[in-house]
Protein backbone atom coordinates (compact mmCIF):
# COMPACT_ATOMS: atom_id res chain seq x y z
CA UNK A 1 0.00 0.00 0.00
CA UNK A 2 0.97 3.38 -0.90
CA UNK A 3 2.83 5.11 2.22
CA UNK A 4 0.44 8.34 1.33
CA UNK A 5 -2.40 6.47 1.73
CA UNK A 6 -1.98 4.32 4.79
CA UNK A 7 -0.99 7.78 6.61
CA UNK A 8 -4.34 9.16 5.71
CA UNK A 9 -6.44 5.93 6.30
CA UNK A 10 -4.44 6.05 10.36
CA UNK A 11 -5.63 9.72 10.50
CA UNK A 12 -8.99 9.10 9.40
CA UNK A 13 -8.88 6.03 11.89
CA UNK A 14 -7.27 7.92 14.84
CA UNK A 15 -9.84 10.51 14.44
CA UNK A 16 -13.13 8.30 14.20
CA UNK A 17 -12.09 5.98 16.86
CA UNK A 18 -11.68 3.34 14.09
CA UNK A 19 -9.51 0.59 13.68
CA UNK A 20 -7.11 0.68 9.90
CA UNK A 21 -9.02 -2.21 8.84
CA UNK A 22 -12.36 -0.72 9.14
CA UNK A 23 -11.63 2.05 7.32
CA UNK A 24 -9.72 0.54 4.41
CA UNK A 25 -13.12 -2.03 3.86
CA UNK A 26 -15.25 1.36 3.91
CA UNK A 27 -13.10 3.08 1.41
CA UNK A 28 -12.77 -0.31 -0.67
CA UNK A 29 -16.72 -1.34 -0.37
CA UNK A 30 -17.15 2.48 -1.83
CA UNK A 31 -14.80 1.93 -5.16
CA UNK A 32 -16.74 -1.32 -5.15
CA UNK A 33 -19.87 0.04 -5.49
CA UNK A 34 -18.74 2.47 -7.83
CA UNK A 35 -17.15 0.06 -9.64
CA UNK A 36 -20.31 -2.31 -10.28
CA UNK A 37 -22.32 1.51 -11.29
CA UNK A 38 -19.69 1.89 -13.96
CA UNK A 39 -20.20 -1.65 -15.54
CA UNK A 40 -23.48 -1.05 -16.27
CA UNK A 41 -22.89 1.47 -19.01
CA UNK A 42 -22.55 -0.01 -22.68
CA UNK A 43 -19.03 0.06 -23.45
CA UNK A 44 -18.93 2.30 -26.74
CA UNK A 45 -21.98 4.86 -25.52
CA UNK A 46 -20.80 7.29 -22.58
CA UNK A 47 -24.19 8.52 -22.07
CA UNK A 48 -25.44 4.73 -20.61
CA UNK A 49 -22.52 5.75 -17.83
CA UNK A 50 -23.95 6.50 -14.50
CA UNK A 51 -22.43 9.88 -13.01
CA UNK A 52 -21.15 8.99 -9.29
CA UNK A 53 -20.79 11.64 -6.72
CA UNK A 54 -18.19 11.17 -3.70
CA UNK A 55 -19.21 14.02 -1.35
CA UNK A 56 -15.62 14.64 -0.25
CA UNK A 57 -14.12 13.64 -3.48
CA UNK A 58 -15.61 14.59 -6.09
CA UNK A 59 -17.08 13.23 -9.45
CA UNK A 60 -16.99 9.70 -11.74
CA UNK A 61 -17.52 10.09 -14.75
CA UNK A 62 -17.14 8.77 -18.33
CA UNK A 63 -16.41 11.55 -20.92
CA UNK A 64 -17.48 10.94 -24.02
CA UNK A 65 -13.65 12.37 -25.66
CA UNK A 66 -11.89 10.09 -23.70
CA UNK A 67 -14.30 6.75 -24.86
CA UNK A 68 -13.31 8.15 -28.32
CA UNK A 69 -9.94 8.45 -28.24
CA UNK A 70 -10.40 4.93 -26.48
CA UNK A 71 -12.43 3.72 -29.73
CA UNK A 72 -9.70 5.24 -32.15
CA UNK A 73 -6.79 3.80 -30.32
CA UNK A 74 -8.47 0.48 -30.81
CA UNK A 75 -9.02 0.68 -34.02
CA UNK A 76 -5.56 1.41 -34.97
CA UNK A 77 -4.29 -1.29 -32.51
CA UNK A 78 -6.17 -3.55 -34.26
CA UNK A 79 -4.91 -1.99 -37.85
CA UNK A 80 -1.49 -2.37 -36.49
CA UNK A 81 -1.73 -6.00 -35.05
CA UNK A 82 -3.65 -6.84 -39.12
CA UNK A 83 -0.65 -5.91 -41.03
Amino acid sequence: MNFKLKAIIDKVAKKNFLTHDQVKKILDSEFKCAKEAMKEGEHDEPDTFKNINFIKLGKIYAKKGVINKMKLMKQLKKEKDNE
